[in-house]
């Protein structure tokens, strides 16, 4: 999609055009995330947001279930098989 423009009201609101809302999927009274850095204004969905960071934790992933491997110490500290 090519850049649009819009204009920020008195109130401080701005309108998103109707086809990026479309294309990313913003409908009315969705929550979205805004954030600055370098003079850079960014507004994301919180589903966005949330695929970004099991992105980046799923370069960690090693296929071990930790949670398992967390029960199966605490069993060996308290001396029981987990039967």
């Amino acid at each position: 999609m090519s850049q649009l423009t819009s204009r920020v009201e008195p109130s401080g609101r701005i309108m998103i055009p109707a086809a990026l809302r479309r294309q990313v999927g913003i409908g009315p009274g969705d929550e979205l995330i805004v954030d600055e850095k370098d003079g850079i204004i960014r507004m994301y969905t919180r589903a966005t947001a949330i695929r970004e960071v099991q992105r980046y934790f799923a370069q960690y992933a090693d296929g071990t279930n930790w949670s398992e491997e967390l029960m199966a110490g605490r069993r060996e500290e308290v001396g029981t098989d987990g039967k």
